[in-house]
């Protein structure tokens, strides 16, 4: 649909159906679709990467240079828990669930005929599968920072606890 056919969006005050979808669904879609490929591009590379210095310990290990396998296992687990410590699968499973959920909404939108388009239930469906697929994205990318910040702080102190524990043995 053409945007001069419709409202223009404020983002403040009432919209018509067809405003919502053109303003807000389909940029939302267009939004977490370029997002999706950048998360799992990302998602990708870090298991690839992975998986190649993990293999590279293999090799190393079958020409008896066992110095330097601890360095790929190291290094190995330290790209491995850069994916767990940000939940990288968690975003790119709530973005792809979240993408779902739009174009489910969209390919029913485009399949209604005119007079079914202006229904309130047909709008209400809409708003609601769009604003509750953007909160659960946007609710699992901070939960995702949320942990990281637990995890930290749990980190931090106990090694405040370990260190006041050393020096309560040394007196």
């Amino acid at each position: 649909m053409i945007a001069k056919q419709v409202d223009d969006d404020y983002l403040v005050g009432p919209l018509s159906t067809d405003s919502y979808v053109t303003f807000r669904v389909r940029p939302l879609t267009e939004r977490l679709e370029k997002q999706a490929v950048k998360l799992s591009g990302r998602l990708q590379f870090l298991d690839i990467l992975g998986f190649c210095i993990s293999a590279t310990g293999t090799v190393l290990a079958a020409y008896d240079l066992n110095s330097w396998i601890s360095v790929t296992v190291a290094v190995s687990s330290v790209v491995f828990s850069l994916t767990e410590f940000t939940q990288l699968r968690n975003q790119v499973v709530s973005t792809n669930l979240a993408l779902r959920d739009l174009h489910a909404i969209l390919v029913k939108w485009d399949s209604l005929s005119l007079v079914k388009r202006r229904v309130r239930v047909v709008a209400e469906e809409i708003v609601l599968t769009t604003e509750n697929a953007f909160l659960d994205v946007v609710k699992n990318h901070t939960t995702a920072a949320s942990n990281t910040q637990v995890s930290v702080a749990k980190t931090l102190d106990g090694k405040g606890e370990e260190e006041a524990e050393a020096a309560e043995a040394e007196s």
